[in-house]
């Protein structure tokens, strides 16, 4: 009751990651970003994005700078507004002015390195986008965790699981799409 429900989307690609070694209990970011980050998938990302959540404010998460950007550009290619946040700055931009914008509306989907996985809230947020593999539950939890929260207000004020169910299932965000 505190909550929205997820609605768990899995898209099949062709990418073999038997080679991509483990380290540290996750897979290699470099070996991983070689594999995953082809044109084909990144289009069949967008194209899933088209087909499952047209219009919902997105967080994608990438393996690494270049991932975000590519598939960023991707997006841009597909007519979705889409930009990309990492820790280097030179590359992507001004961070805070991208979140700013994100959160206004102005940015349709937001790609990220690590950087919108812990303590980020935009409660708008309906769509999670993991297009980083990983084999670490923290990681995967924390990622679509960012899309998991009502809408601001909804459950305000009420006590019972009964009625914060029913107020989360007639908002305009009863459900969340990973």
């Amino acid at each position: 009751g505190y909550l929205v429900e997820l609605d768990a989307i899995r898209i099949k690609t062709n990418v073999n990651l038997d080679k991509v070694k483990t380290i540290g209990g996750d897979l290699n970011e470099k070996q991983l970003a070689n594999e995953v980050n082809t044109l084909a998938r990144n289009n069949l990302i967008a194209e899933s994005y088209l087909k499952y959540c047209p219009g919902q404010k997105t967080i994608g998460f990438a393996v690494d700078i270049k991932h975000a950007m590519d598939l960023s550009e991707a997006f841009n290619q597909y007519g979705i507004k889409a930009s990309a946040v990492s820790s280097n700055e030179e590359l992507t931009g001004d961070r805070s002015q991208k979140i700013k914008d994100f959160k206004a509306g102005l940015i349709q989907v937001l790609f990220n390195v690590n950087i919108l996985t812990k303590g980020f809230d935009a409660p708008e947020v309906s769509c999670i986008i993991m297009a980083r593999p990983t084999k670490s539950l923290t990681l995967y939890l924390q990622a679509i965790g960012r899309s998991t929260r009502t809408l601001t207000g909804v459950i305000n004020g009420l006590n019972s699981v009964q009625e914060r169910i029913k107020a989360i299932k007639s908002s305009k965000k009863p459900v969340s799409t990973i």
